[in-house]
C-alpha cells in the first residue's frame, strides 16, 4: 500500500508513468502484493485449525483433513485474495474518463487500483484484534464451553467499554478522516492535470473550465490534502460549512460515505462516554456501603434528638425552637425508616460478581459425606 501511494503520488507531482521511480514502486507494489496472498493463506489455514479445535471444545472430533479444500472454497479467502492481490504492475497504465456534472474528468489506472489498495488497511484490524484478545487465556477453550464466538464483535465490544476506549476512537476517527481524504482528493483530481495526459478530451474546455451551478470552479485546491481533510472532517461532524464542496459523481459518494461514517462514529463516541461514565459493579457496591453507613450516622443522630426531646417535654425543661415545631410521632416515624436503611446486609451492597464468586466457590465445595 506505502509503495501503490507513493507511485501515484509520483504521478501526481508529473513523473511520467515510464519513469524508473514509478516502475521501482510498481515493481515493489507486485513483490509485497504476492507476499500478502502467501500470508493471507497461512492465515486461513491457522484459522481454519483453530475453527476446528474450537468445534473439538463441543465434542466435534478434531482432524487436519481437506483443510485446503476448505480454504479454497471459502468467499471470505477469495475476497481477501483479491484485496491484496489486485494492483497495478509495473509496464500497466491506463486512462478513463467521463463527463460528470457537465465537466470531463480523467482518472488514471494507477490512482484507481491505488485506492483500491487502500482497503488492505483491513489487515490492521485483524492485528488490532489479536491486541484486544492477546491477554485473554484459553479464550478458545472459554469460548467453546459458553458457546460466545470470541471474534471482531467481541474485540470491538471489549475495546468500547474499557477505560481506553477514548483512545480507540480518537484512532477510528483520525483513519476515517485520513483515508476518505485521500479518496476524496484522488475524486476530484482530474488526470488532465498532469503532463502525461494523452486522452485528447483534455483539451477541451469542459475538462480545462470545470463549472457548478454555472460558476466557476478552481480546481486547484484539491491538490492540496489539508483541504480534502477539512472537507472529510466537516461532512462527518454534519456540520457543512459550504466553502469546499464536491463537483464529481465520485467525490460526491466519498462525501456521503464520510457523512455515514460521522453518524457510527458519533453513536460509538456516546456510547462508550455513557459506558465511561456509569458506576462499574465494585463502585456500585461501595455506594451502596456508604449509603448503609450513612444511615446508620442518621439514625444515631434522630435518636439522639428523639431522646432530648422526650426527655425535655418529661422534665418541663425548656426547648428549642427546632423541639417545639417537632411532632413526636413523626419524628418516631422518620427514626424507624433510618433503622430500616440502616439494617442493610453485607449482602445486600455486594457486587454481582462478589455474590458470582461466592456461589462459584459453594458449589466446589462438597457437601457433607452421607450416612
Amino acid at each position: 500500500l506505502v509503495f501503490a501511494i507513493i507511485g501515484n503520488e509520483l504521478l501526481l507531482q508529473g513523473h511520467l508513468p515510464s519513469s524508473s521511480a514509478v516502475w521501482w514502486m510498481k515493481g515493489l507494489n507486485s513483490g509485497l502484493s504476492v507476499a500478502c496472498l502467501f500470508h493471507l493463506y497461512s492465515l486461513h489455514y491457522v484459522e481454519a485449525l483453530m475453527a476446528r479445535l474450537e468445534e473439538h471444545t463441543r465434542g466435534a472430533r478434531f482432524h487436519t483433513e481437506r483443510v485446503v479444500r476448505q480454504i479454497l472454497r471459502s468467499r471470505t479467502f477469495w475476497t481477501e485474495a483479491v484485496l491484496c492481490g489486485v494492483h497495478c504492475p509495473p509496464g500497466v497504465t491506463w486512462e478513463i474518463g467521463r463527463l460528470q456534472l457537465g465537466n470531463y474528468v480523467m482518472y488514471r489506472g494507477e490512482t484507481l487500483l491505488c485506492l483500491f489498495n487502500t482497503f488492505r488497511l483491513y489487515l490492521l484490524a485483524r492485528c488490532w484484534k489479536r491486541m484486544m484478545l492477546r491477554d485473554l487465556p484459553r479464550k478458545h477453550t472459554v469460548g467453546g464451553f459458553l458457546g460466545v464466538h470470541i471474534n471482531y464483535a467481541f474485540a470491538v465490544k471489549r475495546a468500547f467499554n474499557s477505560l481506553a476506549a477514548v483512545f480507540h476512537i480518537a484512532g477510528a476517527w483520525l483513519v476515517l478522516v485520513l483515508l476518505l481524504a485521500y479518496w476524496f482528493r484522488a475524486a476530484e483530481y482530474t488526470g488532465c492535470q498532469l503532463p502525461s495526459a494523452q486522452d485528447a478530451l483534455c483539451f477541451e474546455p469542459a475538462a480545462t473550465e470545470w463549472t457548478a451551478s454555472g460558476r466557476s470552479i478552481n480546481t486547484d485546491y484539491v491538490q492540496h490534502y489539508h483541504n480534502a481533510a477539512w472537507l472529510i472532517w466537516v461532512s462527518a461532524t454534519t456540520v457543512g460549512y459550504g466553502d469546499t464542496f464536491p463537483v464529481t459523481h465520485f467525490g460526491r459518494v466519498v462525501a456521503a460515505a464520510a457523512a455515514v461514517g460521522g453518524l457510527v462514529m458519533a453513536a460509538l463516541t456516546t456510547g462508550s462516554m455513557w459506558s465511561a461514565l456509569n458506576r462499574t459493579q465494585e463502585e456500585e457496591a461501595a455506594l451502596n456501603m456508604l449509603k448503609r453507613y450513612k444511615a446508620k450516622q442518621r439514625t444515631l443522630e434522630k435518636a439522639v434528638n428523639l431522646l432530648s426531646l422526650w426527655w425535655r417535654r418529661r422534665t418541663g425543661k425548656g426547648l428549642t425552637l427546632t423541639q417545639r415545631w417537632t411532632d413526636m410521632r413523626k419524628a418516631a416515624k422518620e427514626l424507624l425508616r433510618a433503622k430500616r436503611a440502616s439494617n442493610v446486609g453485607l449482602d445486600s451492597v455486594k457486587s454481582m460478581s462478589a455474590h458470582l464468586n461466592d456461589l462459584s466457590y459453594e458449589s466446589r465445595i462438597p457437601g457433607p459425606a452421607g450416612p
